[in-house]
């Protein structure tokens, strides 16, 4: 492992539009255009009108939002609103491959983690859903201890369950204001673009990426 009080020790990810292709995974337009929807439906109905706000600071379960996203549809989309949420539920949710073989190859010298506003239970759907779990030593959904990026405490909350200090660790993110987060606590901070400019903004630390 890296040696020395400020070089880097781990590499923490977000999850949606990282690890994830899309923000949550899902092709939204895909979904919109099978059903004749207006563009943007599915997302006001995922996150404005559903309790996702809640979902995200754990005061309803994963499960509780899934069916306000399914009340939500309804009144928007009328009697097309139950097909459209078993659409949204049985779409692929593909993950980013690259980036996925980045994290294992990551694996034998660095602490590897994932920092993301989500629902409660992200660290089981992380082995259940998608068989993932096994490539971070921590993964911290913000339903799960009640707090939301870029707060300063979910960065810190994720260095201590790695008993680190932030100056070790960097961090993926892509939005902005979640990096600058992370870089208010002390940790490095990029904003994924691509996964060449990740290489080589991982690579300009001296991660061996």
């Amino acid at each position: 492992m890296p040696t020395g009080d400020q070089s880097i020790q781990a590499v923490l990810f977000d999850f949606g539009g990282v690890l994830l292709q899309h923000f949550d995974g899902i092709d939204h337009t895909a979904i919109e255009e099978r059903f004749g929807l207006r563009p943007g439906t599915l997302r006001r109905c995922r996150e404005q009108d559903s309790r996702y706000a809640e979902s995200r600071l754990g005061c309803c379960t994963h499960e509780e939002w899934l069916e306000s996203v399914r009340i939500a549809l309804r009144q928007a989309v009328g009697r097309f609103g139950d097909a459209v949420f078993q659409a949204f539920m049985e779409a692929d949710r593909p993950l980013n491959q690259d980036v996925i073989r980045l994290v294992d190859r990551l694996r034998p010298c660095y602490r590897t983690g994932v920092i993301s506003n989500a629902t409660t239970g992200l660290e089981k759907r992380f082995g259940d859903e998608f068989g993932i779990a096994h490539l971070f030593d921590v993964v911290v959904g913000s339903g799960d201890i009640g707090v939301t990026k870029p707060e300063r405490e979910i960065y810190l909350h994720t260095a201590d369950r790695l008993g680190l200090p932030p100056q070790v660790c960097v961090f993926v993110d892509d939005v902005q204001r979640h990096v600058d987060g992370a870089i208010a606590v002390g940790m490095k901070g990029f904003r994924f673009v691509s996964y060449p400019q990740l290489l080589a903004d991982l690579r300009s630390l001296g991660v061996r990426a």
